[in-house]
């Protein structure tokens, strides 16, 4: 298994070469706007959807109590995971710690 998982890493690795340029890593030439649009390719390469500037009403829980929806603008989009702020879960999260600057 580890040498199977290696392999396709590598392999994802050399596709990657010269697909945005001389290199396959994104670098943000022009701000850091750039690094959330890196993203929204990754993303939208395997599937995935943004909801950009949309309210979001609720977050949709299944009967298992996993997250497999999120309501905005009495629209459900369905999903199998969510990637927000903790504001938006506050019952699923706990502070456990302080960041010192």
């Amino acid at each position: 298994k580890p040498c199977k998982e290696s392999l396709l890493r590598i392999k994802l690795y050399s596709e990657s070469l010269a697909r945005y340029g001389k290199s396959p890593y994104l670098y943000p030439l022009y701000g850091l706007g750039e690094l959330p649009q890196g993203f929204a390719r990754l993303s939208a390469i395997y599937g995935g959807t943004y909801m950009l500037d949309k309210p979001v009403e609720e977050i949709v829980y299944g009967d298992n109590g996993q997250v497999c929806g999120v309501k905005s603008q009495g629209e459900t989009a369905k999903t199998k995971m969510v990637i927000a702020d903790p504001s938006y879960f506050p019952d699923k999260v706990k502070k456990v710690g302080q960041v010192v600057r």
